[in-house]
């Protein structure tokens, strides 16, 4: 029996798929804009992750994932 999953929660694929995305979608904005660091609402990744926001911050030439959080309030931003 699989267990459920909290929508509270992200498994290990949902992360994976997100980090996916955000590094091939959304990093070569950040670096455009010259971002180091801030967060996210993870709708980028697709509609069902539009209430989970991630944290970032710059480290060497790219970024990396600092958390991830749940938002019932969150809302996309265009890159």
């Amino acid at each position: 029996m699989t267990p459920k999953i909290s929508p509270y929660t992200l498994d290990q694929d949902q992360r994976i798929h997100i980090s996916l995305v955000f590094e091939q979608e959304v990093v070569p904005r950040l670096k455009i804009r010259n971002a180091r660091t801030g967060a996210l609402c993870c709708d980028f990744a697709g509609k069902q992750y539009g209430n989970w926001l991630l944290f970032f911050r710059s480290r060497g030439y790219g970024f990396e994932i600092t958390d991830f959080e749940y938002d019932e309030d969150a809302s996309g931003l265009n890159l």
